[in-house]
């Protein structure tokens, strides 16, 4: 009777998920959630919940309970850096979204340079992780860990959290559509760290503390140290040239992007207060940090991140994407966006102006507006005098 019931309550996790997603939760209220909801039915002793941003890949803010922080770096640089299993971006491209590190190993997690180097530390055996896949897209990731001492995730346990990836999906998403808040006047100007091959900030300039106040959520006690996003950048722009693919491994989180080591890279972020930041990475000018007797590898680079308000093609188009518009309804938008009327619109897409106006129709119900000048201050806020 017992063996009976439990595939039962494991089955009430994806309806579970699907109505706390359809509450209209900012992402970090969802993704306390959720993880809620998932530990309540498939035990653990350490998750992460992590968004991410849907072109890039790249995480963006992650919460998380037992995981040491120490390991953030360790964590993209294996992400982002090295051949290994199971990687975000073979959970998205493969048929199984939901994968435990011990069965694509072959029974052998050693052979994992993230069980290694990361699960293990960390006091843990087994790993569970999810790709929140929703419609072909990818709005962040679900990690599960359980020590030696708890038995190996089960069947029953990675298809219920595979069933409910897309609907917590679907819930980021949506968090990620709301309106976009005006950064403050004040809080406009770019901030640029340089950071240490260590991770270490080793300066700054611009309203860094004005910035990490605004990513703060007021839902939590006090602030953390810097945001998740800005050592996920770090960490993917110091990915190496030589990280190919090994074996059952993509080895890139970038679509099979295997660029040179010191590429820069960008994520989008949306703060708690609905603004929007874009945290750009690259290698700092000059040499790298001294690496020793041996030659300087990209962990010994020197890098900069800068932090500034999102605008224009980054922010229309992840908003564009959050709203599920499909690529003719983001054609109309850019083209809108970029003043034209609705006959020069028409004549750009060989449309007729009446299906242009169905579109715009269309696209003004996914935005929740009812008009043009709506719509530019939903998908471009700083573009709106005031």
């Amino acid at each position: 009777m017992r063996r009976a019931s439990r595939p039962r309550s494991l089955h009430r996790l994806r309806s579970d998920i699907e109505a706390l997603s359809a509450g209209g939760l900012s992402a970090t209220r969802l993704r306390l959630e959720a993880a809620e909801r998932l530990r309540n039915l498939i035990p653990v002793d350490g998750f992460c919940v992590s968004s991410a941003d849907p072109d890039s890949l790249l995480i963006t803010a992650t919460d998380a309970e037992n995981v040491e922080p120490s390991l953030a770096r360790a964590f993209y640089e294996n992400e982002y850096g090295q051949p290994d299993f199971a990687k975000h971006e073979q959970l998205i491209a493969g048929p199984q979204r939901a994968r435990v590190l011990a069965r694509e190993t072959g029974g052998e997690p050693g052979r994992s340079r993230r069980y290694r180097s990361i699960v293990r530390p960390m006091g843990f055996e087994h790993e569970l992780r999810a790709a929140l896949v929703e419609r072909g897209t990818a709005w962040g990731f679900v990690h599960l860990y359980r020590s030696a001492d708890r038995r190996a995730f089960d069947a029953d346990e990675i298809t219920a959290l595979e069933r409910a990836a897309a609907p917590l999906g679907a819930g980021l998403r949506a968090a990620a559509s709301a309106p976009a808040g005006r950064p403050e006047p004040a809080g406009g100007a770019p901030t640029v760290l340089l950071l240490a091959g260590d991770g270490r900030v080793l300066g700054s300039s611009g309203p860094l503390e004005r910035w990490l106040v605004t990513m703060h959520d007021p839902g939590r006690t006090a602030p953390g140290p810097l945001p998740e996003v800005i050592q996920s950048v770090a960490a993917s722009t110091r990915r190496s040239d030589h990280a190919g693919a090994g074996q059952g491994d993509h080895a890139s989180a970038h679509r099979g992007d295997h660029a040179g080591a010191g590429r820069a890279s960008t994520a989008r972020v949306q703060a708690p207060d609905g603004s929007w930041w874009t945290v750009h990475g690259s290698v700092a000018d000059g040499a790298p940090a001294p690496g020793g007797p041996r030659a300087p590898g990209p962990a010994d680079w020197e890098l900069t991140v800068t932090v500034q308000p999102a605008g224009g093609a980054e922010l229309t188009g992840i908003l564009m994407r959050s709203l599920r518009l499909s690529p003719g309804e983001r054609d109309v938008c850019e083209l809108l966006l970029a003043g034209l009327p609705t006959k020069a619109i028409a004549a750009a897409m060989s449309l007729s102006p009446h299906t242009v106006d169905d579109r715009l129709k269309i696209i003004f119900a996914k935005a929740g507006v009812t008009s043009r000048q709506e719509l530019v201050a939903r998908l471009n806020p700083a573009a709106v005098p005031g």
